[in-house]
């Protein structure tokens, strides 16, 4: 027979924890979830991260495939009298991003002819030509609730126009969309080329569609030669015909150009090598990490970044790094442990004074040079200024 414990036993026996104990307890289990959270948080971010850097790949890859496509497909000046129809032809604009008045933006606008390599494919295009009262011409693909039209015959070109212009959507600020404008048959009246004004921002009444979005910058690069890809010699503007833009090595001129003269002989016609393409791609709005300046921002290079945020600098990693301040380029250098601003007004851009609060843009930077198989240089004996 067991034998019974003393009362006294038995209570002691069913005593529970202390309120210290229990507090103790708690602190510990409440640490405990702090720091898987912790853990979570970090994986999700690094992982969030991940995604938004994989979509911009993704993005960047899809609109360089594309411009790589038709750069590749590029058409040359087949010889003959008179003004060409085949051009090749990059210049800079200036434009008025907040439509104040200042024209602070400058970006590049490419135009050029290329084969018409969907006429194998676009129903639409298979059909140009049959009719022969048709007038229509093909700007692009259609969308299925519209009408397709019967086109003019289109010699199996086209005329392909690249245009940068600010994103003035609310939420966009800061960012830049690039429009697309096609065209076929070439030339006449109505040609992208004869609507092009020198200086002038926007092909006046061209249909065009949207080809990519938050973008921060898009730059050209041209390489005369082949052999030229290995050093700095490239330009920035071009003209094949070597007659629209003048003579000279400014961002407004042609370093090949010749003059007026040229404009119609078309046998001194010049077409690039090779393009150099960078572009730049901000995360969409909401998911970008942007920063602001805390102090007035001046002209003079070498400033310490003490005016920009640190969080924001650590999540930049290893420089040097490119950043925009409003409209203006600017690179970050890691100098003994402290950021500073070693480059003003880069990627065309000018120098200017940013003043407390202005906007900090930075994105993912991708670049690809794109070679072109009908590329034609200099005749011989050919100079350059």
């Amino acid at each position: 027979m067991k034998p019974r414990l003393p009362s006294f036993e038995i209570a002691r026996n069913r005593q529970g924890m202390t309120l210290v104990e229990l507090l103790v307890a708690l602190a510990i289990f409440l640490g405990l979830i702090g720091m898987v959270l912790e853990v979570m948080h970090g994986g999700l971010g690094l992982w969030s991260r991940g995604e938004r850097s994989r979509s911009s790949a993704i993005r960047a890859a899809y609109l360089l495939d594309r411009m790589g496509k038709e750069l590749r497909h590029v058409l040359v000046t087949d010889g003959g009298s008179g003004e060409p129809r085949r051009k090749f032809y990059c210049d800079m604009v200036e434009r008025d991003s907040d439509r104040d008045g200042v024209f602070e933006h400058r970006a590049q606008r490419l135009l050029f002819v290329r084969r018409l390599f969907e006429e194998t494919t676009d129903p639409q295009l298979l059909r140009a030509g049959s009719d022969p009262e048709a007038t229509d011409y093909y700007v692009g693909e259609r969308g299925a609730e519209e009408a397709a039209p019967a086109l003019r015959a289109t010699e199996s070109m086209v005329e392909v126009a690249y245009l940068l212009f600010p994103d003035r959507r609310p939420g966009y600020e800061g960012r830049l969309a690039l429009w697309r404008a096609v065209r076929s048959p070439i030339g006449g009246p109505d040609s992208l080329f004869a609507k092009l004004q020198v200086g002038q921002a926007s092909l006046n009444q061209v249909p065009m569609q949207v080809a990519a979005e938050n973008l921060l910058h898009l730059g050209f690069e041209f390489v005369l030669r082949p052999e030229d890809l290995l050093e700095e010699e490239v330009s920035q503007t071009w003209d094949s015909t070597r007659g629209i833009l003048v003579p000279g090595r400014s961002e407004d001129s042609f370093r090949f150009g010749v003059g007026d003269s040229s404009l119609a002989n078309p046998d001194d016609d010049l077409f690039p090598a090779a393009v150099r393409v960078t572009l730049v791609i901000a995360e969409p709005p909401g998911e970008s990490e942007e920063a602001f300046l805390t102090e007035s921002l001046g002209t003079e290079p070498g400033v310490p970044c003490a005016l920009l945020q640190d969080a924001w600098l650590r999540k930049l990693g290893a420089g040097p790094h490119r950043v925009r301040i409003d409209q203006e380029w600017l690179e970050l250098t890691q100098i003994e442990g402290r950021w500073s601003i070693t480059a003003r007004g880069l990627w065309n851009t000018r120098p200017g004074i940013h003043e407390a609060g202005s906007r900090v843009c930075a994105g993912r930077v991708f670049r690809r040079t794109i070679r072109l198989p009908m590329a034609r240089a200099l005749p011989s004996g050919g100079t350059t200024p």
